[in-house]
């Protein structure tokens, strides 16, 4: 296709390779190469300065099973409006909900009897026994 094709089509192909396909310089190459270089160059660099980690806001504590059961216990009590929502910093009752968290601790009980520690075992009934007589005291 000539350039005069090209052309009518809209946009114009222009070949800026530095040689020839026989492998020859083409004229004009060398500037047009360093102007592309001067380009291309990257800025100095800044200061180096050692990154450092931003601080944290709090550690966060090991996950494990017990971990996990006071996580539910605590959404739980969130749901009850015993405790203010973290985010809204409201007390708002929300009763389906923890019946509907209460109950997914009563199947973890059935699901996991025999096979947790003594200490697991002895959270989650504790809590799964606070927790049902904290609903019974909040429904109506």
């Amino acid at each position: 296709m000539s350039e005069q094709e090209e052309e009518k089509e809209g946009f114009r192909v222009q070949d800026r390779r530095s040689f020839t396909e026989t492998g020859e310089r083409r004229p004009g190459s060398e500037d047009t190469h360093q102007e592309r270089s001067r380009e291309t160059e990257k800025p100095p660099p800044r200061e180096s300065r050692p990154r450092q980690a931003p601080p944290r806001r709090e550690e966060v504590p090991e996950i494990d099973f017990v971990t996990f059961l006071l996580s539910l216990g605590s959404q739980t009590l969130i749901h009850l409006g015993e405790i203010p929502d973290p985010v809204s910093r409201k007390r708002e009752k929300n009763l389906l909900a923890a019946k509907q968290t209460i109950d997914l601790l009563g199947i973890l009980a059935e699901k996991t009897q025999g096979n947790l520690t003594r200490e697991e075992d002895g959270v989650l009934q504790n809590l799964l026994t606070d927790l049902r007589m904290r609903y019974v005291k909040a429904a109506p």
